[in-house]
């Protein structure tokens, strides 16, 4: 138990090669300038900018690992040097190799217009597959070559059928993307009608205020005139009786 526990993982993923605390802007500048060196050093017509006019022996470990690899070398159509997932592969011609290229024989329609249900179909057929595998091996495990064949069919049936997908699915995200965007931009009409409408609202509240106040201030304004006119019929009320006062005596 204790050799188990000291064999666990402490993170719940590997770590990082050690040499990434390498990439430091420090060395990264020293990197530099020994290639401005080797530069100025070179004799040749060549680019002396490459990471082969330096001599790796003579750079310090942490400056190692900031050169590139090399570029893998020239290859053909013939006799390519790269592989991917078990397949040779040419850098210059990079195509994808299709079920004709790979001598499997295609188990859906061509062009099908909607891969979906082809897909969930070799998904279910990828599963009884596999376990018909898994029965057969248990009463004789050397009776295994069909059914890995027809899984290999299946796998690549359906790796084809997702590259054609894939035109649908952008066409299907771009629609989801436009329709998004036109809600948004319903949204942001129906917020500038509603900020209309509030905007009417308070102008209107405004003029109905100042029709209110104007008319408020003339009633204010007649009441002073009135006001006015009755004190001005008393005074001269008044003069009239002490000028009739003043005649009598």
């Amino acid at each position: 138990m204790a050799d188990q526990a000291s064999a666990r993982p402490a993170a719940p993923f590997p770590q990082p090669p050690p040499f990434y605390k390498h990439f430091t802007a420090q060395n990264q500048t020293e990197l530099r300038r020994r290639q401005k060196q080797a530069e100025a050093s070179a004799t040749t017509t060549e680019d002396s900018r490459a990471p082969s006019t330096l001599d790796l022996v003579s750079l310090p470990p942490e400056l190692r690992y900031l050169l590139p690899p090399a570029l893998p070398a020239a290859t053909t159509t013939s006799t390519p040097t790269l592989h991917t997932f078990s397949q040779p592969l040419n850098p210059s011609h990079p195509t994808n190799a299709t079920l004709a290229d790979l001598d499997i024989q295609r188990l859906y329609p061509s062009n099908p217009s909607n891969p979906h249900p082809h897909l969930i179909a070799l998904a279910r057929s990828l599963l009884t597959t596999f376990l018909h595998l898994f029965g057969a091996q248990s009463q004789n495990a050397e009776v295994w070559e069909p059914d890995v064949k027809h899984l290999q069919a299946l796998v690549a049936n359906m790796h084809e059928l997702i590259n054609l997908y894939r035109p649908k699915q952008a066409r299907e995200t771009v629609i989801l993307a436009l329709e998004e965007r036109a809600e948004g931009l319903r949204g942001e009409i129906k917020g500038i009608r509603e900020g209309r409408v509030k905007a009417e609202e308070l102008l209107r509240g405004l003029w109905e205020a100042g029709e209110e106040e104007v008319k408020e201030e003339a009633r204010g304004h007649e009441a002073v005139q009135r006001e006015e006119g009755g004190r001005k019929v008393r005074q001269r009320e008044a003069w009239r009786v002490l000028e009739d006062e003043l005649g009598s005596s």
